[in-house]
């Protein structure tokens, strides 16, 4: 297959057409999520399920007054910098980016982490808040 796609989505279609019926994508290896735990690993793994290709190439298409709602981005710093440009698109858009030290499965993982900053998000002060995580 030959594309001028990103390398990227070509493998994930690739991999959805090989292994999910053309529009599942396998499951990815927690690791390449970034979760290091072992026990995190097996408390996530059997609650994995494949996602759908269409989510990565179907448009969205919103009122255009959701551009007046306040928004803001947490970016989870601790696995990879896929996201990067999305955060930077986010800080263009004016948007407060809150950056955790956590993977991919920050709410499994670090779940004082990404509370704390979805509060600050909505403007609330996390206030002693402690979870136990799901997985650790």
């Amino acid at each position: 297959m030959t594309s001028s796609r990103c390398p990227v989505a070509v493998r994930r279609t690739e991999s959805a057409e090989q292994d999910g019926d053309g529009w599942l994508m396998p499951r990815r290896p927690l690791e390449a999520l970034g979760v290091r735990s072992a026990d995190a690993r097996a408390w996530l793994q059997p609650r994995l399920v494949p996602h759908p290709l269409a989510t990565y190439s179907d448009k969205l298409c919103f009122d255009p007054r959701v551009r007046q709602l306040p928004s803001s981005y947490i970016s989870c710093t601790d696995w990879a910098a896929v996201f990067a440009p999305q955060a930077e698109k986010a800080r263009a858009l004016g948007w407060p980016v809150c950056e955790i030290a956590a993977d991919h499965e920050a709410l499994a993982t670090a779940p004082d982490l990404l509370a704390g900053a979805l509060l600050e998000a909505a403007g609330l002060a996390a206030n002693g808040l402690e979870a136990t995580p799901l997985a650790t």
